[in-house]
């Protein structure tokens, strides 16, 4: 959903297209989860700002979880990447 440089999560800079695309899932019905490691590692806790930059790009979700472990590749069986996601509900 952003960009992140350096992992410094305060200089994160969404992408439209992504923040669209799931808007219009948000629009559609369908549950937004987040789920993301932010500071899982570094044990910052990025919670206010990550609200803040959410709210600050428009994207809608239904809830916010923190405590992803940080991996390389996460196996899942409802797991659908963003390149699928554009595939499936267009651009």
């Amino acid at each position: 959903m952003s960009l992140v440089p350096g992992n410094d999560y305060s200089l994160a800079r969404p992408l439209p297209e992504t923040v669209s695309l799931i808007n219009r899932l948000y629009d559609r019905g369908h549950r937004i989860i987040l789920f993301t490691a932010r500071g899982y590692v570094t044990g910052i806790d990025w919670a206010e700002t990550t609200r803040q930059q959410l709210e600050s790009c428009g994207l809608r979700y239904h809830q916010l979880m923190f405590g992803k472990p940080a991996a390389d590749y996460y196996i899942d069986d409802r797991m659908i990447s963003l390149e699928q996601l554009k595939d499936q509900f267009g651009q």
